[in-house]
């Protein structure tokens, strides 16, 4: 159940967000993207690492 007070914070945290000038909000969007990117490309080396290891134990 979504009580009142959950409510609350989320309008709260849209008027927040509402606020911010637009090309902030794109800088702060660009960031997060650009952090989400070099995780998965982290991730996806990391796992081509791992496969080419057990590939030599085998």
């Amino acid at each position: 159940m979504i009580t009142p007070s959950v409510i609350g914070g989320g309008a709260s945290l849209l008027t927040a967000i509402g606020g911010i000038p637009w090309q902030n909000l794109l800088l702060i969007l660009v960031a997060f993207g650009g952090i989400a990117g070099f995780l998965y490309w982290r991730k996806n080396a990391d796992r081509k690492a791992v496969a080419k290891q057990v590939e030599g134990m085998a």
